[in-house]
């Protein structure tokens, strides 16, 4: 203590020590009178001798300041859309034409939305692999690549451009049926569709995809499904994982079946 008076008054704070030294006193002579009572510990108050507690009327309540922090209410509709990006349509101009033709973009649009639904539906995966040369390979994905840019650039066809980029290869390439096919006739047959594409006969690219995908072959045509069943389940019961995966992919390859409808439920 005497350390810190002297601290104190070194940094001219004399009126401050003085405080400090009466708060130390009067603090020591209080703990100094508690220690000197001699006599029998303080019992507990009861109840009915016990100062009763100051209630607060409503009338001596202290109001509320007008001024005091509120909750902030939740922003407006109007300021939400503000905080949004502005949303920017896709550029599409329906009148305008296809490449060289004479045909208005909005009827590629329902052609190439018509194939889309029924490629993404239905057809399997059948594709050549792209032939090279000039005419064929190169074109090809010269085609592609400008349908891409068309979305990049926001051009007139930007709404349709990626539905176009998606449906142009599984038309273009779709595999003929047969095992083995020569070059010569994959090439043929991949510039006599690209002019196809440009002349927008979508709707006869569609047609002959739709052609291709009917006959090709499934896993096992003339079994029914009782043989089915249990040609999986001695697949099964090999145990071993070659078997298990094998019986898999003879589930996954079968086209036929599906769900059991529930009966009795409405």
């Amino acid at each position: 203590m005497h350390r810190s008076r002297e601290l104190l008054l070194f940094l001219g704070l004399e009126n401050f020590s003085h405080r400090v030294d009466c708060c130390f006193a009067s603090t020591f002579h209080s703990s100094s009178t508690q220690n000197n009572k001699v006599g029998p510990p303080a019992s507990k108050t009861s109840p009915a001798t016990s100062t009763p507690m100051p209630v607060l009327s409503s009338s001596s309540s202290t109001p509320i300041s007008s001024s005091s922090p509120t909750l902030s209410s939740p922003p407006s509709d109007q300021n939400r859309k503000a905080d949004l990006p502005p949303f920017k349509k896709a550029n599409f101009d329906g009148e305008a034409k296809w490449g060289k033709t004479e045909i208005p973009l909005k009827e590629i649009k329902k052609k190439a939305e018509a194939a889309y639904d029924k490629i993404a539906r239905t057809w399997r995966r059948n594709l050549f692999e792209l032939p090279s040369g000039k005419d064929t390979g190169e074109r090809a994905t010269r085609i592609y690549q400008n349908l891409l840019q068309e979305f990049v650039a926001h051009s007139q066809m930007e709404l349709i451009a990626l539905l176009l980029a998606n449906i142009f290869w599984p038309l273009i390439r779709q595999k003929p049926p047969g095992a083995h096919h020569k070059a010569k006739t994959l090439k043929d047959l991949t510039a006599e569709r690209l002019n196809k594409w440009e002349e927008g006969k979508i709707e006869e690219l569609l047609a002959e995809g739709e052609f291709i995908q009917k006959r090709l072959p499934n896993s096992l045509p003339s079994k029914d499904p009782e043989h089915r069943s249990k040609v999986f389940s001695r697949l099964v019961l090999q145990g071993k994982k070659f078997f298990f995966r094998a019986s898999l992919n003879f589930f996954a390859k079968n086209r036929k079946g599906g769900l059991k409808a529930i009966q009795g439920v409405k």
